[in-house]
Parts: structure tokens; C-alpha cells; sequence
């Protein structure tokens, strides 16, 4: 299991009509010399149950610059909650998460 936090600025407001780029920063959690090497993404929508939406809403791949990981989501359904799950690999195969709840408004 991936050792994880979740983002200081979640819960995040965004509307319906909005793409932001979601950076997820690593450094407090890294071990020393420790490099984020890739990353991947996965998106849930909460409202209605949990659906994995990752290929609508954040279709593109994940930008990484150690110690952070970015990636575009777009496309949120007004009045949904959603979480956005990165998942840090590491040049030595460590992996870390973090979590983003989103809310989508407007």
C-alpha cells in the first residue's frame, strides 16, 4: 500500500466550464534523495456511488517534475463530488499517493 496525504487545498471548488491543471506536491513526504519519476491518475465521481471517470475527465497523460505531478481535469458534471487520486512512482519503485476532493459548482 502507497503511503498518501491528501491536498491542503481540498476540498477544491471548480466549475462545470473550467480545466485546471491539479499539481500534486510530494516534497514533505519524500524520502531523502528521493525523485518522483512518473505518475498516473485516477478521478472517482462520488455522487452517485463511486465511478471511476478518469477517461472522461482527465483524459490526458500526467506531467511530472519531481517532486510534483500535474494533470488537466475537465469536463465535471454540476453538483458532482469527486476525488482525484495521483499516484507517485519513484526512481527507486516507492510509490505515494495523494488525494484531491474536487467539487464542482455552477
Amino acid at each position: 500500500m502507497p503511503s498518501g496525504l491528501e491536498v491542503p487545498t481540498s476540498p477544491f471548488f471548480q466549475g462545470d466550464d473550467e480545466i485546471i491543471t491539479h499539481s500534486f506536491n510530494f516534497s514533505n513526504i519524500l524520502p531523502s534523495g528521493g525523485t518522483v519519476s512518473s505518475g498516473t491518475c485516477t478521478v472517482w465521481d462520488l455522487t452517485e456511488g463511486v465511478a471511476n471517470v478518469t477517461s472522461t475527465v482527465a483524459p490526458g497523460s500526467v506531467t511530472t517534475a519531481s517532486p510534483s505531478c500535474s494533470v488537466d481535469i475537465k469536463l465535471l458534471e454540476k453538483g458532482h463530488k469527486y476525488r482525484a487520486e495521483m499516484l507517485a512512482i519513484l526512481s527507486d519503485a516507492q510509490r505515494y499517493r495523494a488525494e484531491l476532493i474536487i467539487q464542482c459548482q455552477r
